[in-house]
Parts: C-alpha cells; structure tokens; sequence
C-alpha cells in the first residue's frame, strides 16, 4: 500500500492510544452534518466491528473526529482499538466543507438530505468566497491593501439553475422541495426516506386546500386564484417570486 497524502496520514501508536483515551472528540456541529444511521444499519456495523474490527480508520482535525462517529462510538462501548488518519484544515468552515462533500461520495443518501448539504456548501463557499475576495483587496499605497466597496448587493456564487443541476433536479422539483422545507416536520420525514419530495408537496397542498375551504372567510374565486398560484410556484425560479405568490 502507498503512503498516505501528507494531510491524511497515519497517526503513531503512541498517539493513538493517547487519543482512543483522553484527547478524541465528536463536535456536534460537525456530527449533524453527517445524515444518520438507520437503527438497522447501526446494528449491522456494530455487528460487524465486533466480528472483525474497526477496518476503516476514523479521520480527526486536530483531536475532533471529521469521519467515523459511530465507529469511534462502537468502538468505545466495546473496547476495541481503531486506527485514525489525521487531517490538516484551515479551520471550522474548511473542515465542515470536507465533511459535507465526503458525503456526497460514499453513501446513498435522501433527496432532502442531499439538498440540505447542497444549500450548507454553497453557503459556506459563499462565506470563503466573500472573505477571499475582501483579503485580496486592491493594492494602494506602499503595501497597503484598500478595502472593496460594498455594494449592498449578495455575493454571487451559484444560481438556483445550477443548484437543481448540482442535484441532478429539474428546477420545478427544487421549488417543491423549498416549498416542504417551510413545514420543519414533514420536511423531517422526508429526510428519513419515508416521504418523498412530491408526496410531500401534493399533502402539503391538500391540507392548505383543506383549510381554506373550512375557513370561516372562503371565497371560491380567492381559492381558485390560490390554488392557480400554488400549482404553478413548482415552475417559479426564484424563491422570492414564490414569497410573492403565496
């Protein structure tokens, strides 16, 4: 086997061991970022380190766990060692950055998980984009660097069209989706899988539909002018658009 890039290499024994005890820990903001184990997928990889091992080294930044948050876990409950590579970042948003895009390649994960990942990276990129642009500056005087105007304006990065097309979405499908990430415990479901985006979107309209019919103030042309508005916010390319709609 190769060695390992210097910014993902092998801690020492020693170093590990000292880790495993003492220094070694899960920092909740990154562990949410991370979709969680079904109860059947848990089990089956507890089942596995107990029959063979901790065969995947769990990845740390500077004695925070980036990768393996429930290995380290199984592994603590039953006292088996694993091996750790370490991981060099610039700091929290690089590290959150890392995590995010390492889901992307090793899982299957649910439309809603992969949408909320999608929206957390592009915000943070909009973040280190913002801070790059502002550190670069133009240079004026001996050495000095003159600030960047702010304009008021967002920082462009990513439009909406090339979100959807990150996704692999068409953009009536991510207007759906915006739509169901307002109602927090539907949305919820469909993070698990249990719902789908669509599924959720027609339930959501239904109970809407539902509820202006049995409102004390109905009025069939109001409705009609509603329901026209909701059918069609799937098609609007901008959530502020759809705002105005609703």
């Amino acid at each position: 086997m190769g060695a390992l890039p210097h910014d993902l290499r092998r801690t020492t024994r020693k170093k590990r061991e000292k880790l495993n005890k003492t220094e070694l820990k899960a920092d909740e903001e990154f562990k949410n970022l991370i979709p969680p184990l079904t109860p059947e997928e848990y089990s089956e990889l507890e089942e596995s380190i107990k029959a063979d091992g901790c065969r995947d080294a769990l990845v740390v930044w500077d004695g925070v766990i980036l990768d393996g948050h429930n290995r380290f876990e199984i592994c603590n409950r039953h006292g088996i060692i694993f091996k750790m590579a370490t991981k060099n970042m610039d700091g929290r948003d690089a590290a959150k950055i890392w995590i995010i895009k390492n889901q992307f390649g090793r899982r299957n994960i649910t439309d809603a998980w992969q949408l909320e990942l999608r929206q957390k990276l592009k915000v943070l990129l909009i973040g280190i984009g913002k801070k790059k642009l502002s550190d670069s500056g133009t240079k004026g005087g001996r050495g000095n660097k003159k600030p960047l105007p702010d304009s008021g304006k967002p920082f462009k990065h990513n439009t909406r069209k090339e979100l959807a097309h990150e996704l692999g979405w068409s953009t009536g499908k991510l207007s759906e989706a915006e739509v169901v990430q307002k109602h927090p415990e539907i949305w919820e479901e469909v993070k698990k899988g249990t719902k789908s985006i669509d599924g959720a979107y027609r339930e959501i309209k239904r109970n809407k539909q539902k509820e202006l019919k049995e409102s004390s103030d109905f009025h069939p042309k109001v409705y009609d002018v509603w329901n026209k508005r909701f059918r069609f916010s799937s098609c609007l390319r901008s959530r502020s658009l759809w705002n105005q709609a609703r």
